[in-house]
């Protein structure tokens, strides 16, 4: 039996850091049960309308057919003070932070260093609607279709005091990229 459950509460890494996060798919997952309840490959699958606060990842996933997150494949609520130094690569859409941020997230005062390469792909969000302020990315971000520093795909037009530096590349199928977002949809 699985659960698909969303985190529930608040997740306050109090500064601290979870590092040895290493998901990949060497060994093929073969209960296709299993991977239909596992929406992302990420630290937290869902988080709902938790917090994640004051928290710094550290790892690997290297996966494919599933959407890649340093935090959470989803979240509507805020993520605020955390760092990401998890390098992913997959044919799915990535991101540092939150790969399918819902109305009413939030992420403030973040940044990723690490390498990430996928479809839709960004350092903090892949594709969603969110708030972002005060989050900046050095590392290197690659992409299929949409590839932003900061994001692939925004919906809404908020994305304050944020930059990257880091390397944005595309791939020959590319429909938009941008130093800091990849298209932007109000």
């Amino acid at each position: 039996s699985y659960s698909a459950g969303a985190f529930s509460g608040t997740f306050d890494g109090n500064g601290h850091k979870i590092s040895g996060l290493y998901i990949d798919n060497s060994s093929e997952i073969k209960d296709e049960q299993a991977v239909w309840y596992c929406k992302s490959a990420s630290l937290f699958n869902d988080l709902g309308s938790s917090c994640v606060k004051n928290l710094y990842v550290e790892g690997t996933i290297h996966i494919d057919d599933i959407t890649c997150a340093g935090i959470a494949g989803s979240s509507s609520n805020i993520i605020e003070n955390c760092k990401t130094n998890v390098d992913i690569e997959t044919n799915s859409d990535a991101a540092g932070f939150i790969a399918y941020p819902k109305s009413g997230s939030e992420i403030k005062n973040c940044y990723n260093i690490a390498n990430i390469k996928g479809n839709f792909t960004g350092s903090i969000v892949s594709k969603g609607q969110t708030k972002i302020e005060n989050c900046y990315n050095t590392g290197n971000i690659e992409g299929g279709e949409y590839v932003g520093g900061i994001a692939g795909v925004i919906l809404g037009n908020f994305v304050k005091n944020s930059y990257n530096v880091g390397q944005v590349t595309a791939s020959e199928s590319t429909k938009d990229l941008g130093g800091i977002i990849g298209m932007s949809k109000a």
